[in-house]
């Protein structure tokens, strides 16, 4: 009912692409976004839409945009892995590399604790090969916070890349 509703747009966007309504997606948040530049979260879900077409300059470029958005860390730290994740998709592997590394460099510095942050360091440590960092943290997210499914997942899916089939 509220035009301006950021969540609500964010969630609309983000039903669009799990059903695969890639076109819907992208029409609604671009038109959201024009009329509230700051709104990050759905500037990252653009950028979800744009990835999932292929379209991945354009998606990091909107992800870069959502990372310097107002929002909580976590989002911030998510939105700059995904434009670290559309360059490594792009071929640019070394920029991606450099940006993966600010992640661990942000968990010494910041001593982050929310899961979402955690959840995103663990990821890029994964794309730095770091395999057993990045279990040792995924582990410790789902201690800290057994509901976040992106951790568990990544965790999965870690041991799947690992071939511990049991544990993932």
């Amino acid at each position: 009912s509220d035009p301006n509703d950021q969540t609500a747009q964010r969630n609309l966007t983000h039903v669009y692409l799990e059903t695969g309504r890639f076109t819907e997606a992208e029409t609604g948040a671009r038109k959201f976004v024009t009329k509230n530049p700051q709104a990050s979260s759905v500037r990252h879900e653009l950028g979800e839409a744009l990835a999932a077409t292929g379209r991945y300059a354009e998606a990091a470029v909107e992800f870069e945009r959502a990372s310097n958005g107002p929002d909580l860390p976590g989002s911030q730290l998510l939105s700059r892995l995904r434009v670290a994740e559309m360059l490594e998709f792009s071929g640019q592997r070394e920029k991606a590399k450099t940006i993966y590394e600010t992640f661990v460099k942000h968990y010494t510095d910041a001593d982050p604790q929310t899961s979402e942050e955690l959840t995103a360091i663990a990821r890029a440590l994964v794309h730095l090969e770091r395999y057993q960092d990045a279990n040792d943290m995924y582990r410790s997210t789902i201690e800290a916070d057994a509901e976040n499914l992106e951790a568990q997942l990544g965790a999965a899916e870690l041991y799947t890349q690992k071939y511990n089939y049991s544990d993932a």
